[in-house]
């Protein structure tokens, strides 16, 4: 299994952190250049106490699925983030996906954690 880069840093804010702790997508913005793509998706963990926001960076993103989003408030009850790399498909080593109503689905090459915040105010 790969290590994620900065997940030890998530675990030293928030030590009991799983990824289908972020239930809320509030930021996702997808980038395409010179034939490859990279989506940043910032997540919160809405009925979580304290409630953080952790924003992860997906290269290499492929098979880009997104269903029935368009809300002010958009849910993904069942974020995971699992290593594929055993598979060997080429320039993919990470599926995200939403397993409790499929709203979110894709493969990545990498994933890094790129910050967490504690919501103030919870």
């Amino acid at each position: 299994m790969q290590p994620i880069e900065g997940y030890d840093k998530v675990r030293q804010h928030w030590p009991e952190f799983k990824f289908n702790y972020l239930s809320e997508i509030n930021e996702m913005v997808l980038r395409c250049s010179e034939g490859k793509s990279r989506l940043d998706l910032t997540m919160s963990s809405a009925r979580r106490l304290p409630g953080y926001s952790v924003t992860l960076r997906f290269s290499g993103v492929s098979a880009l699925n997104i269903s029935d989003f368009g809300s002010a408030l958009i849910q993904v009850m069942g974020f995971d983030v699992s290593d594929i790399s055993d598979r060997q498909w080429e320039g993919i080593n990470w599926e995200v996906y939403d397993f409790e109503n499929g709203a979110l689905r894709f493969y990545a090459e990498s994933v890094v954690i790129v910050n967490i915040e504690k919501i103030e105010g919870r």
